[in-house]
């Protein structure tokens, strides 16, 4: 088995590397800087419309992205709260904007991932079905995951009060979860989440959650890296003024597109016959 995984994981790295992975990586991550903020907005204000008010989600989004994006934590609140103020005076065009933006990135995203698989075999019927499939995901899944992301935050708020009501003081602090898990946890469903959304990986599902578990690992290890050498590099604010946050925010972007295009080319080349087909392609 791990000669296996380590055979899939080169040929996913010289895929990646031949379908000029960088370079998708970094159109994503332009797409990426655009939706983010949009879509914490949606969540956050989701979330002021069902419990009545929005501070807990602004504050478990705060603690989130002082693990994740430490370098970029407070252009965001600003901006979620100069939004939240103009929350009220946003009119329609606003909003169509917004599902506009996150729409180009998830268009963008499945164009990347669905480049180098096959087209599914089947019936007509089921060929169908996956071109309406394709052509609708990018408009909706940036209100499905602004919703997944407010019930992932009332779950990991629920969890994380639960051990305090129902244990003793000394057991529950065992119990509590750190906000390292909740920013692994997250990351990990968001990657499993597109993967299976995108992807025809259901069968393999297994492997996708590996994939994802592995994925939001690596991806913490390079924010520890921006967050405690970039960000700590002599006079890196000389170079790029007010705008050094957005940068470093656009390489940390890129790396995790890449990360996410090479764990597409992993889950893509799994299955035996995938591989072998590659071994013997010119």
């Amino acid at each position: 088995m791990r000669s296996r995984i380590a055979r899939v994981l080169g040929a996913s790295l010289r895929e990646f590397t031949r379908r000029h992975g960088f370079t998708r990586a970094a159109a994503l991550s332009f797409y990426a800087l655009v939706a983010f903020i949009p879509l914490v907005f949606l969540a956050v204000s989701a979330a002021g419309v069902i419990a009545g008010e929005t501070e807990t989600a602004r504050s478990f989004i705060a603690q989130q992205l002082e693990l994740v994006l430490p370098w970029y934590k407070d252009l965001v609140m600003s901006r979620l709260s100069g939004l939240a103020l103009l929350a009220s005076n946003l009119g329609l065009h606003s909003v169509a904007f917004m599902f506009w933006t996150s729409g180009l990135f998830f268009f963008e995203l499945q164009q990347s991932l669905l480049a180098d698989w096959p087209s599914p075999a089947g019936a007509r019927r089921g060929a169908a079905a996956w071109r309406w499939y394709r052509r609708a995901f990018p408009w909706i899944a940036g209100p499905a995951f602004a919703v997944i992301l407010l019930l992932f935050m009332a779950v990991a708020q629920v969890l994380s009060y639960l051990p305090g009501e129902l244990l003793p003081e000394a057991a529950s602090g065992y119990l509590a979860l750190s906000p390292l898990l909740v920013s692994f946890a997250g990351l990990a469903l968001m990657f499993l989440l597109m993967y299976l959304f995108i992807l025809p990986v259901r069968r393999r599902l297994p492997v996708a959650v590996s994939v994802a578990a592995g994925l939001s690992a690596a991806s913490h290890v390079i924010t520890l890296v921006f967050s405690r050498a970039l960000t700590g590099l002599p006079n890196y604010n000389a170079f790029y003024g007010s705008l050094s946050g957005t940068i470093l925010f656009l390489f940390w972007l890129e790396w995790n597109m890449s990360l996410f295009i090479a764990g597409g080319h992993f889950l893509r080349l799994w299955p035996g016959d995938a591989l072998e087909t590659l071994d013997r392609s010119p």
